[in-house]
């Protein structure tokens, strides 16, 4: 495994127990991390499947919000336990609602050392935040909104098992 991806690994969020399974659709409710909906995208690594999804999550001042991100899976038979999940929380793209890297082309190259985690059997969770890929304002620099939306991340992740 390649520097560039131990790193990434150390310094991502890393929980064990999920399973992943097809497209998922579920009523919203005002839990954090209530996975609202997940839809397959195209053009994922080889090896693997990539679904774009909607999820509950808290913003600047404890108010709740949905939050878009990309979910990117080893394709093969889940592990008995789940597999574990890791975070990828991206750098600034913007801050308007179109420069979501769940909207970009690019997404899947701009996660140093997909593949090798992919390899490795994780899952791979990559939030947008809040206002990028979803209606309103984008609290950039927000700390508490940011932290929520990767954390809330890992509990939708968790949901598709």
């Amino acid at each position: 495994m390649s520097v560039l991806a131990k790193t990434s690994l150390l310094s991502a969020v890393t929980l064990t127990a999920i399973g992943i399974s097809a497209a998922h659709t579920q009523m919203p409710s005002m839990s954090r991390g209530v996975l609202i909906s997940s839809t397959p995208l195209l053009g994922a690594p080889a090896g693997a499947s990539a679904y774009l999804m909607r999820y509950q999550s808290l913003g600047v001042g404890r108010q709740r919000n949905q939050v878009t991100g990309v979910i990117i899976v080893p394709n093969g038979q889940v592990p008995q336990g789940g597999r574990e999940v890791v975070a990828w929380a991206h750098g600034t793209s913007g801050v308007a609602q179109s420069c979501a890297p769940s909207q970009s082309n690019q997404l899947f190259l701009s996660i140093a050392g997909l593949n090798a985690m992919l390899a490795n059997g994780y899952a791979v969770v990559a939030t947008d935040y809040a206002g990028l890929g979803t209606p309103g304002p984008h609290p950039y620099l927000a700390g508490d909104g940011a932290a929520y939306s990767v954390l809330d991340s890992i509990r939708a992740a968790r949901e598709f098992g």
